[in-house]
């Protein structure tokens, strides 16, 4: 026993909520226990255990559902609600209801086109803001890497600047010398 029921709002307003107490409960536990086809298989006593009746409260509901009524709105099978079938109930009218269009169904069905659409497009950003992110991390190690070869270039060109001054200031004080003992020869 396992889906999902639709329950219309109207059941509020409909005969069937005229009944008694346990005749309502066991026409929701019937429409719970529904098939797509609207078929419930299940025996009186079982079905009185599920629907938490007496099995006299049960066959007294089932005999009403089975029954027409004078004042349902729906002029279908004399607006009996339920059919004996072997091993269990047909809920006649399963199918008009379950197919009725509530509103809200071309809602529901573009919402879902939006969340997929919301998804994919969520999927592509993320795809684009991770290949930006590869880009810029790409682009800043381009500029780390260029910013340090030019930092060691310069070292570089600082170091043969100062090895150049440093044979220079070595030439001039080997020449000073010389300069100076011709000086002191000429004079």
């Amino acid at each position: 026993m396992s889906g999902y029921t639709k329950l219309d709002n109207g059941i509020v307003t409909s005969s069937i909520w005229s009944a008694d107490s346990d005749t309502r409960v066991v026409w929701i536990t019937l429409l719970a226990m529904s098939d797509a086809d609207g078929v419930v298989q299940s025996s009186i006593p079982g079905l009185a255990r599920v629907a938490n009746v007496s099995l006299g409260a049960c066959e007294k509901s089932l005999n009403y559902l089975s029954s027409p009524d004078s004042y349902s709105r729906s002029a279908e099978y004399e607006g009996r609600r339920i059919k004996a079938i072997e091993g269990g109930w047909l809920i006649l009218n399963r199918i008009k209801y379950a197919e009725k269009d509530y509103g809200r169904a071309d809602y529901w069905k573009n919402w879902r086109n939006r969340r997929a659409t919301g998804a994919q497009q969520s999927a592509t950003a993320r795809n684009k803001a991770q290949q930006s992110a590869t880009g810029a991390q790409q682009r800043a190690t381009q500029v780390k890497v260029k910013a340090e070869a030019e930092v060691k270039a310069e070292a570089e060109a600082e170091t043969k600047a100062e090895e150049k001054e440093n044979r220079r200031g070595a030439e001039t004080r080997r020449k000073k010398p010389q300069i100076a003992h011709v000086l002191k020869n000429r004079y």
